[in-house]
């Protein structure tokens, strides 16, 4: 998702938001029969549009890569074009990164919904820690 050149580091609220905005697209815009190119171009540049919007809505900038697909079955002789979320930027700049505010998402489970901590040794997620009380 993201660039050399684009944002290095986002915080698990925007990459959460970003699955729900790449969702959303998809879901309103793939599966259209079109027989023309002109209709194509219509439905790609619609995406486009609207995801540029979403995304400047949570405060980034987006691109969108078409990559092109063919379906395993041979008498299928369709092209289908996947789209693919490129986050370009952010719309104002960061001083730096927050590092409190992403460990904080991690320990909530704002991505995946499971919490814990990351291991600095290790980086892997591992339990909370509980306070033992005698």
């Amino acid at each position: 998702m993201n660039r050399d050149t684009g944002v290095k580091d986002l915080y698990d609220s925007e990459r959460k938001a970003l699955r729900k905005i790449a969702y959303a697209l998809r879901l309103k815009h793939s599966f259209h029969g079109v027989t023309t190119l002109e209709q194509e171009g219509t439905i790609k540049r619609a995406f486009e549009m609207e995801a540029r919007n979403r995304c400047a809505e949570i405060g980034l900038l987006c691109s969108i890569q078409w990559d092109p697909e063919v379906s395993d079955d041979p008498a299928d002789q369709t092209l289908y074009w996947n789209p693919r979320l490129i986050i370009d930027g952010r719309i104002e700049k960061l001083s730096e990164f927050d590092h409190e505010k992403q460990q904080y998402e991690i320990r909530k489970g704002t991505l995946d919904g499971v919490e814990g901590v990351i291991n600095p040794n290790t980086g892997l997620l591992g339990e909370p820690k509980k306070k033992d009380i005698y």
